[in-house]
């Protein structure tokens, strides 16, 4: 109500969780341009506390490869463990110096600029870590089509990308128990079972066949 006290407290946890993902953001964003090319435009995103996707221009698929290519670039910059520098400028000359901006319209005629030096130099007026090497870990757990012509990476990083590896660990684990196999042979050991399954079904379908041909001769008889 009007004239009512009222005391605001900061969620410093689940803030920090929230900066990490948006630096992850500017370090996604200048991989994929480094790997796909320069036609990669921001097309919207989102930074939660427990994920961050990032939406951008491009004409085709990602390949699996090329995600684990990106995962790797992120990731060197992450441990490489880069002072992110923060400035006010003038619009046009934070453009001459090579800053990415995708909302011109939008920008007044000073700026705020944040440069991980040699990987990013963007115009941005969020949060941000003060050094790569906060935000710890990059994982990309999607990628899809969102509209013709933009695609949709998610990710996660830090504690929550170490907690969904240690839940992909213990699904493998368990999957290597009931196979009795080791981890560099679970593929041929899952390659081997769906063929024993094929096959199973295979004799299951010939059998019904057969079994259903005699009912029906049975009945012929009769």
């Amino acid at each position: 109500r009007v004239d009512e006290e009222v005391r605001l407290e900061v969620d410093t946890a689940c803030r920090a969780h929230t900066i990490r993902n948006h630096t992850a953001t500017h370090l996604l964003n200048a991989a994929l341009r480094e790997r796909l090319g320069e036609h990669v435009r921001q097309a919207g995103s989102l930074v939660a506390p427990d994920h961050m996707r990032f939406d951008f221009s491009h004409f085709e698929p990602i390949e699996p490869d090329q995600l684990a290519e990106l995962e790797r670039d992120v990731n060197a910059a992450i441990r490489a463990d880069i002072e992110t520098q923060i400035s006010e400028m003038p619009y046009a000359e934070a453009i001459d110096k090579g800053a990415l901006a995708f909302f011109g319209d939008k920008y007044g005629d000073v700026v705020r600029v944040v440069n991980v030096a040699g990987i990013s130099t963007e115009l941005c007026g969020g949060l941000h870590v003060a050094r790569t090497g906060e935000i710890g870990t990059f994982v990309i757990v999607k990628e899809e089509s969102v509209a013709a012509g933009t695609r949709r990476i998610e990710a996660i990083t830090g504690a929550t990308a170490v907690e969904s590896l240690q839940r992909q660990r213990g699904m493998l684990r368990r999957v290597m128990a009931e196979l009795k196999t080791s981890e560099e042979e679970v593929p041929d050991s899952v390659g081997r079972l769906l063929v024993r399954v094929r096959a199973a079904e295979r004799d299951n379908e010939e059998l019904r066949v057969r079994l259903a041909s005699q009912a029906t001769a049975a009945g012929v008889d009769d």
